[in-house]
């Protein structure tokens, strides 16, 4: 999880250094990525069992969501001078 945010990170301040509205762009690109891959993770057929497919799916779309929601908020708190103070 920690090794997805650093590269998540890194694609950040790929997005700040190529365009001026690089947070706005940044912050919709992820958020349309986490609604698509929700969405993709709930036609995931990886067992047999219908009840462990169905706990298997609800255990990744919560990472997938988790992750995608943490990645559009990245923005948000990069640039919160009350997130700089008291968190960094």
């Amino acid at each position: 999880m920690n090794l997805i945010l650093l590269i998540i990170g890194m694609i950040y301040f790929l997005f700040k250094k190529v365009s001026r509205r690089g947070d706005l762009i940044f912050g919709v690109v992820f958020f349309a990525l986490t609604m698509f891959l929700g969405w993709k993770t709930e036609m995931i057929q990886r067992f047999a069992d219908t009840q462990v497919n169905h706990e298997f799916r609800g255990l990744l779309l919560g990472i997938v969501l988790i992750c995608g929601i943490s990645a559009a908020c990245l923005p948000l708190l990069y640039n919160s001078r009350k997130f700089n103070e008291f968190a960094i």
